[in-house]
């Protein structure tokens, strides 16, 4: 990636996250921010306000099941392609290639894998002046103009492989999503599930979205799981602090009762009575260490291997 990429790419996502929280938990949204990043580098406030558009309008619904892909906008496009293109549909039925591949592929990478940056930017300008449907229309269109390659298809790998760089034509795609809006019924119309365009107002820049209650739940129950395990921690660190003072107090008569063996070895001359005093010090040496192993171990299985690391990485 070039530097300069790089280093705005990294500004623009801290700058997402000032604005709402809710990026930082969104995986995806580096994939979708970074096509634009990328071609309005040299101008990251643009950038930035085209992203902050991006998200508070053709997103603005994209998030109701955070952090999984956005599957209400999913069905938009597999009603389309169901509607327009019943024998594709069939054939993805059939080998159980689900709108995750066929749909989300492209909304998530914003059409960056199948266009080069002159199509794609073809593509975008008429996304971006038409209404928030017809990012839907595209995402149908490109199936369907692709269709027979895709029906050849067989296997998962195969369907993935056609949703990368492929010589399509920007223009080619571009009108069959036209020729979609205007033959699909009202019934599948991606209009009542995708929302409707909010322009930036001034002065500040406004909250589009809600956080989805999935990922509040979520975020709840991963709090609850770190406060229980610091309770599960602590009581641990408590049992170990409690074997470590019953250890040190039992290593220290074990030590005392060493250096009594060691003044007696000193003060005494007779071979048979030090040979018998050696004995038992090497005892109470074996004990010593046999207690310091079996104690060390005990403390292992209680807060982890880690703790007793010898600190080389």
């Amino acid at each position: 990636m070039n530097p300069g990429v790089q280093k705005t790419f990294a500004r623009i996502m801290s700058m997402l996250v000032c604005w709402h929280p809710i990026i930082h938990e969104i995986e995806y949204y580096q994939c979708i921010a970074f096509p634009f990043i990328k071609v309005f580098h040299k101008s990251p406030v643009r950038c930035f306000e085209i992203l902050v558009t991006l998200i508070g309008s053709w997103c603005q619904n994209w998030f109701l099941f955070c952090p999984f892909p956005p599957f209400n906008i999913l069905c938009v496009i597999e009603n389309i392609i169901s509607y327009h293109d019943q024998k594709l549909m069939r054939h993805f039925m059939q080998l159980n290639i689900s709108a995750e591949i066929y749909g989300w592929n492209l909304l998530q990478t914003s059409f960056s894998e199948v266009f080069n940056k002159r199509q794609w930017l073809k593509l975008w300008d008429n996304i971006f002046s038409n209404r928030i449907g017809f990012l839907m229309y595209c995402a149908a269109a490109f199936n369907i103009v692709m269709r027979d390659v895709l029906l050849r298809c067989k296997t998962l790998e195969q369907f993935k492989g056609c949703y990368r760089k492929h010589g399509i034509s920007a223009s080619i795609l571009i009108q069959k999503a036209y020729d979609l809006q205007q033959s699909s019924p009202p019934e599948i119309d991606p209009e009542p599930v995708v929302g409707s365009f909010a322009s930036i107002p001034k002065g500040a820049y406004p909250t589009f979205f809600q956080m989805s209650q999935m990922n509040i739940d979520l975020q709840t129950l991963t709090r609850k799981r770190i406060i229980d395990q610091e309770v599960h921690f602590m009581q641990q660190r408590e049992d170990a602090l409690e074997i470590t003072h019953n250890y040190l107090k039992e290593l220290q008569d074990l030590q005392l009762l060493r250096r009594k063996f060691l003044l007696d070895c000193i003060d005494w001359t007779d071979v048979d009575a030090l040979e018998v005093l050696h004995k038992k010090l090497i005892k109470v040496q074996n004990l010593i260490q046999s207690n310091l192993t079996d104690q060390v171990a005990m403390l292992k299985g209680l807060i982890g291997e880690n703790i007793f690391g010898d600190g080389k990485e």
